[in-house]
């Protein structure tokens, strides 16, 4: 399938990347996207596929009706090597029993990382060549401290590599650590009320700059609040710091689910000492499933722009909406409905020099994730500014 767009237009482009029945699966669900080059003009989109009839629940009075999901399949991907003006056919990275995955990428070795589960297990993939070729996965073998099991899974969606300029005064101390969103389980926690996850904590998988010619060692550091599950982070401008700040935005698994839950880290995310909902991110409770997988992404610093995007309807997985915020994700005062329709899971990487972003989401007539596709989208539009 080839995609054309031109990323100079002010109206998002949107293409559809897969599509039910293309020949390998009849569901495609929890897309991932990422930038794999310095010009930040090649990308990756990830899909899990899956052999289900039905990829979603289909509308009902305004309802989902609850089917049941297998998650049998296996991760594809497409890529793109000129901002998304086309696309490479589908690769299949991994067949088998998969669920939840993250993907970062390390500018300094030229390393793509993608942690997939496998059953029970999280299995470690890389590629040296932009996702052209992925090595032979090894299980990550890397656990949280008590009293959190071993049943780890790797959130939906990319990691983050520090930047040491945002520290702003000085470099940050950790440049070039990556941090891959996890969500970890507390096995002493009680049963939840109401479709809560009590026993859930968003959590941060860490990998310091390795020494010259190491090999990257993986541990667990930050833990989000209780009843956080998948979350994505942004790295914030720290003034007078010589650590990164980190800011986590998760999926609310509360028994008062609907917006989403926030966490602040000033210690390269260690630890996280500011908790909170933010009563300005909506995200829909349904008949069948509580909140959302969204995306958040820092997409300029001067003047500083961090983008989130996620559903705008409080009870149906509709309303693709995009919400800037100008004071290191305090509010939100610029909000644009990308995709009025039914839409869910989304994710986003900043484009060339920023003028731009990718966005990856499901979407649908039917129901929500009828199909996959890729947005180009302006920051121009989304300020609502002409060009």
């Amino acid at each position: 399938m080839t995609l054309v767009s031109n990323i100079n237009t002010k109206d998002p482009q949107i293409f559809t990347v897969f599509k039910p029945y293309d020949g390998k699966y009849p569901c495609y669900r929890q897309p991932a996207i990422l930038t794999t080059n310095v010009q930040r003009t090649n990308m990756i989109v990830f899909a899990e596929g899956r052999f289900v009839n039905n990829c979603a629940p289909a509308l009902e009075d305004g309802l989902e009706k609850h089917i049941s999901q297998n998650e049998d399949g296996g991760l594809e991907m497409r890529r793109s090597e000129d901002s998304g003006f086309t696309w490479l056919p589908a690769q299949t990275v991994y067949r088998g029993n998969i669920d939840f995955y993250t993907v970062v990428w390390d500018s300094t070795s030229n390393m793509v990382y993608l942690m997939l589960q496998v059953l029970s297990s999280v299995l470690v993939f890389t590629s040296t060549n932009e996702g052209m070729t992925w090595s032979d996965p090894i299980p990550l073998n890397v656990f949280p401290p008590s009293p959190f099991s071993k049943s780890i899974k790797p959130a939906v969606g990319h990691g983050i590599e520090i930047i040491g300029s945002l520290c702003e005064v000085r470099n940050c101390s950790d440049t070039g650590t990556l941090l891959m969103p996890f969500v970890c389980t507390n096995g002493s926690s009680h049963p939840g009320v109401n479709g809560s996850c009590p026993s859930c904590y968003a959590c941060v998988l860490k990998s310091k700059m390795p020494i010259k010619n190491q090999k990257r060692e993986w541990n667990f550091t930050g833990i989000a609040q209780q009843y956080t599950r998948e979350s994505q982070l942004v790295q914030l401008i720290a003034t007078n710091a010589s650590t990164s700040h980190i800011y986590l935005n998760g999926r609310n698994f509360s028994p008062i689910p609907g917006h989403r839950y926030f966490a602040r880290s000033t210690n390269g995310a260690d630890e996280f000492t500011e908790f909170g909902i933010d009563s300005s991110l909506i995200e829909p409770v349904t008949k069948s499933w509580t909140g959302v997988v969204c995306s958040i992404e820092r997409i300029s610093t001067i003047p500083s722009r961090i983008l989130f995007s996620g559903p705008s309807n409080a009870t149906i997985r509709s309303n693709l909406t995009l919400r800037l915020s100008y004071d290191e994700a305090h509010s939100w005062p610029i909000s644009r409905i990308l995709y009025l329709g039914l839409s869910s899971y989304s994710d986003m990487t900043v484009l060339g020099n920023g003028d731009n972003i990718a966005l990856v989401f499901e979407n649908g007539q039917q129901t929500f994730a009828d199909q996959i596709s890729v947005a180009i989208v302006s920051v121009s539009w989304i300020e609502g500014k002409s060009t």
